[in-house]
């Protein structure tokens, strides 16, 4: 049976520790748009997004007319054991870092894999960690165990965006509602993931799509598009540097009480700024990861 077919809840989690990032709900919103577009009925799928003005229930009238509830971050122990299904398919955005899911307090990774194991009713579940330093979600006790009274706990599949580095996001443009172009900048993994649900892409060329060739594809792609990305950072460094140069030369001659020196000295610090961040993104890679590979080679969505 495969996921979009059986009984899979599909859940997005958006936790923060302070108000939330429009572009983390964007990513959301354009999963949400693929899943309806892969015909998943809304009743199946979950929002849990820290919002505290409302402001996400707005922005996901961008992707669907589907007046999807809000739960909060405190409902994602009863959401994720909901008795009407036997299968979870969990989306988590947002921040990250080696203290956990960005939230108060962190969700920790025992924390989420409790949550899992308790819920009685599930048979899988396949959780994909779009944050930064999801790499302390890896190698994880996830694989099916016998409870010891005939039943068992649910087999977990964990695919992650990045391993301890940050996750990187880069500028996207959609249509999800007919002309209507959105443009952000969003989480890179996360968006091929939901390209290649959408359009059931078979990497490995079995006639079948799981969760497996889900993740090559989304991993794939996130690679290829840091590559270009990365190129054309090169370029702009260098570019930055002749900027850098022209402006040491205005800073030597002019009196460094005149208002001109003051500002070659503001345009300084700011280019530099720039090449340390652009020179810090040279060297993420990111690495994206499964845990319980096997599983992930069989199980269809």
């Amino acid at each position: 049976m495969k996921l979009t077919e059986g009984k899979t809840q599909w859940v997005f989690l958006l936790a923060s520790s302070n108000k939330v990032e429009e572009r983390h709900v964007y990513d959301i919103g354009f999963g949400v748009h693929c899943l309806e577009k892969k015909k998943v009925n809304p009743d199946n799928i979950t929002l849990i997004i820290q919002d505290d003005d409302g402001t996400a229930s707005l922005l996901m009238q961008r992707f669907s007319d589907h007046p999807y509830r809000i739960h909060t971050v405190f409902d994602l122990g009863s959401i994720i054991a909901n008795p009407s299904y036997d299968n979870l398919m969990l989306f988590i955005t947002g921040h990250g870092s080696i203290e956990g899911i960005d939230f108060t307090p962190h969700i920790k990774p025992y924390q989420l894999l409790s949550y899992i194991q308790d819920a009685r009713n599930l048979h899988t579940a396949v959780v994909y960690f779009g944050q930064c330093y999801a790499g302390i979600f890896h190698y994880m006790p996830a694989s099916r165990k016998d409870r010891g009274d005939g039943t068992s706990t649910a087999e977990i599949i964990g695919i992650g965006a990045a391993n301890l580095y940050n996750s990187i996001s880069s500028p996207m443009t959609v249509f999800p509602k007919s002309q209507n172009e959105l443009s952000w900048s969003a989480n890179m993994f996360l968006f091929h993931t939901f390209l290649g649900i959408l359009h059931s892409v078979d990497v490995d060329g079995d006639g079948k799509f799981t969760v497996m060739d889900a993740y090559k594809f989304a991993a794939g792609q996130t690679n290829s598009h840091q590559t270009k990305m990365k190129s054309g950072q090169l370029l702009k460094i260098r570019t930055l540097y002749t900027e850098l140069e022209l402006i040491e030369q205005k800073l030597s001659a002019e009196d460094i009480k005149s208002p001109d020196h003051f500002k070659y000295k503001q345009d300084y610090e700011a280019i530099i700024t720039q090449i340390y961040w652009l020179s810090g993104l040279q060297f993420n890679h990111q690495e994206s990861w499964v845990l319980n590979s096997n599983p992930a080679q069989i199980i269809e969505i």
